[in-house]
């Protein structure tokens, strides 16, 4: 398994240096390392936005959230909304601009998640090994981190991407290897106590792995649709699992506000959490 991705993972890194960081000393500058804590005194919750099926359920009551934005400090309770990368263009396409996009993926299928996007005024907080040419033209300011959840860590340090060798960025473990969960991780080392999850359905709906025309697809990934879907839908079962897990054992502070899928704690709708945590307009 390592042999098989050293060379994707190797080679976007390598990219990502090139492009944002050609000189050593300026991967400090774009270290996600800079936003730790950056909220802690704010009075502030973020929203984690999905790219699942659901997310065309709910996702126009963003507009009645009260946005705080990214340098705006208040008394007043509000929200930061964190993207997955796959949910941009969804948002984008109701008028709802996130805070921050998260992207994690190595796929070159990731591509489509961001051409054409306008992303001036939001922050990119991307993997180091995300695939380069996807993330080449963002416009607002793009911070790295790594990825150092053990099944993916192992690999890569037996080749020498470790930790020691890699210390200026952070190396981010979150409860399963997902982009939506790397999200809320790094939300909280961003120093937001509570976090509410919306188009996050770790399940296949009516055939759908993703809200309409933002997935990954089983011609990107050479799969026939069945193979895919099957390996997709045990993909989601395992974070599922691993999330149930970890939730009956800490009590995450995160709130399932997706209407839709598997996750199956905290449930609120967004509106009512809205109301009842003090961040409605």
């Amino acid at each position: 398994m390592a042999d098989e991705h050293h060379g994707t993972w190797s080679t976007n890194f390598a990219g990502n240096i090139k492009r944002w960081a050609p000189d050593s000393f300026k991967i400090f500058g774009r270290s996600a390392h800079r936003l730790d804590n950056r909220y802690v005194r704010w009075n502030t919750a973020a929203i984690i936005v999905g790219a699942g099926p659901s997310l065309a359920n709910n996702i126009g009551y963003l507009r009645n959230v009260h946005r705080i934005g990214q340098a705006r400090p208040g008394n007043r309770r509000g929200a930061l909304i964190y993207a997955t990368d796959a949910a941009l263009k969804p948002l984008l396409e109701n008028d709802i601009r996130p805070d921050y996009v998260v992207a994690l993926d190595e796929h070159v299928a990731t591509k489509r998640f961001y051409e054409g996007a306008d992303t001036k005024g939001m922050g990119l907080l991307a993997s180091i090994t995300a695939y380069p040419e996807a993330i080449k033209d963002w416009q607002g300011q793009v911070w790295f981190w790594a990825n150092g959840n053990d099944n993916v860590y192992e690999d890569r340090a037996f080749f020498g991407f470790d930790k020691a060798s890699l210390s200026l960025i952070p190396w981010v473990k979150a409860w399963t290897n997902s982009v939506s969960m790397m999200a809320v991780v790094l939300a909280q080392r961003a120093g937001i106590r509570d976090h509410y999850l919306i188009g996050c359905d770790y399940a296949v709906s009516n055939g759908r792995t993703h809200v309409d025309g933002f997935a990954v697809g089983p011609d990107d990934v050479f799969k026939d649709q069945e193979t895919y879907h099957a390996d997709v839908m045990k993909a989601m079962s395992i974070h599922c699992d691993r999330l149930h897990r970890v939730y009956r054992r800490k009590h995450l502070p995160v709130w399932n506000c997706t209407e839709g899928g598997n996750l199956k704690w905290n449930n609120i709708p967004l509106e009512q959490a809205a109301q009842k945590f003090g961040f409605a307009k």
